[in-house]
């Protein structure tokens, strides 16, 4: 399973990014892999769709309550989320 925090370079405070820092770290990322601006390099393409759905778990876990307890993971978070159990 991928960590979207590290995939997007956003630092894990134990509080859930808002989602303007969401979006600013992935514009920031994009810009060094965009397919657009490196047609034909298929590791900048794969790293650009690991960059696309690290935001799209964060941007989906913010939209559906987007808070975390104090030392919790997103990762079990979403697992929870996904399977209705403990990881």
């Amino acid at each position: 399973m991928i960590d979207p925090f590290r995939v997007l370079e956003i630092p894990r405070t134990g509080v859930m990014p808002t989602e303007e820092e969401i979006r600013s770290a992935f514009r920031r990322a994009s810009l060094e892999c965009h397919p657009d601006r490196f047609p034909g390099d298929a590791e900048k393409a794969q790293r650009y769709t690991l960059l696309t759905q690290s935001y799209q778990i964060l941007m989906d876990c913010l939209r559906e309550g987007g808070k975390l307890d104090p030392g919790e993971d997103i990762l079990d978070v979403l697992f929870r989320r996904a399977y209705g159990g403990p990881p």
